[in-house]
């Protein structure tokens, strides 16, 4: 029943999607069923195999590491009150530190050649643009706000429907500084395993 309860879920929120569409005679079908079956062979792969699963492990432990050297200097610049659950100092503090990362990155020209290269490779997946989805494969790293910054000179040339993909799927996204308080809430594994397939069901 729970399968049947899902199948009827995903069913119903694709056609409400297409009820939504201001543009149904464009809709790219194929794009629409090629992700879909992609997150149900990673789903598979990732609950099914060891393999996926440490893959995976080692990608969040090393982004996690990044993500240290931010709470590094959290402590450093606020002393004990980093201890504390302050949302400003824990929270905001490594939106600052993550947006500063990107703006070196973007001036090193490193996140371009991202763009080009991991969002290239999901484009050739999904059909879809390579900004598109570089936004929805950084947003499963770094969360949604640090996403749409990273494309930031990317965004005035965007149509209206673009743009709303970029929103979309970089909303859908756990970012790294919280994926330790859902892992104590569910099962790591379901954790790890949403975070690729949050990629494509976001776009």
């Amino acid at each position: 029943m729970s399968i049947i309860i899902g199948i009827v879920g995903i069913l119903v929120l694709i056609g409400i999607a297409w009820l939504m569409s201001n543009d149904k005679k464009n809709i790219n079908y194929r794009a629409v069923g090629i992700m879909a079956v992609v997150q149900l062979l990673i789903a598979w792969f990732m609950l099914n195999t060891t393999i996926g699963q440490k893959v995976l492990h080692k990608v969040v432990d090393g982004f996690n590491k990044v993500l240290s050297f931010g709470n590094d200097g959290i402590s450093f610049v606020f002393g004990s009150l980093a201890g504390k659950n302050l949302f400003f100092v824990n929270v905001l503090m490594m939106i600052v530190f993550v947006t500063a990362l990107l703006g070196i990155l973007t001036y090193s020209r490193i996140l371009p050649l991202a763009i080009k290269y991991i969002g290239g490779a999901v484009s050739k997946i999904t059909g879809l643009p390579k900004v598109e989805s570089f936004v929805a494969v950084n947003s499963m790293v770094f969360g949604d706000t640090s996403a749409i910054l990273s494309v930031k000179s990317f965004i005035p040339s965007l149509s209206g429907n673009r743009l709303f993909v970029v929103v979309t799927s970089s909303l859908v996204a756990v970012s790294c500084s919280i994926l330790g308080a859902y892992m104590q809430m569910i099962p790591a594994e379901y954790v790890l395993v949403a975070l690729p397939i949050n990629v494509f069901s976001g776009l």
